[in-house]
């Protein structure tokens, strides 16, 4: 009885040592999902037109992720989404305003 029962813990510490060697080389520590930037609708985005201000651009998909100091009339809305291993989205709008602050180009 007894030698029955040091065999059944022998194989079940053998198994449970074999399961972790083999898993523990797969495991890799919990990456939450990371977005930046904000997300834009292309439904907003097919909305501005030419002639727009910078107003209205604010009121509809809100202020830039990043304005150039140099080049105050280019705004760039930016937005990524990474998952553990891959970029899945990445979207990146540009706006660029003449002199007066009405859009002249928009770019995707």
């Amino acid at each position: 009885m007894k030698s029955t029962h040091i065999l059944l813990v022998s194989c079940l510490l053998f198994v449970s040592f074999g399961l972790l060697s083999t898993s523990c080389s797969s495991l890799r520590p919990y990456q939450p999902t990371q977005y930046q930037g904000s997300e834009i609708d292309q439904e907003k985005i097919n909305q501005i037109q030419i002639g727009f201000t910078k107003s209205q651009i604010v009121y509809l998909i809100g202020q830039p992720a990043l304005t150039n100091t140099l080049s105050p009339n280019i705004w760039q809305y930016v937005y990524t989404k990474k998952t553990q291993e891959k970029l899945q989205i990445k979207q990146n709008l540009v706006i660029t305003f003449d002199e007066n602050g009405q859009v002249e180009k928009i770019e995707q």
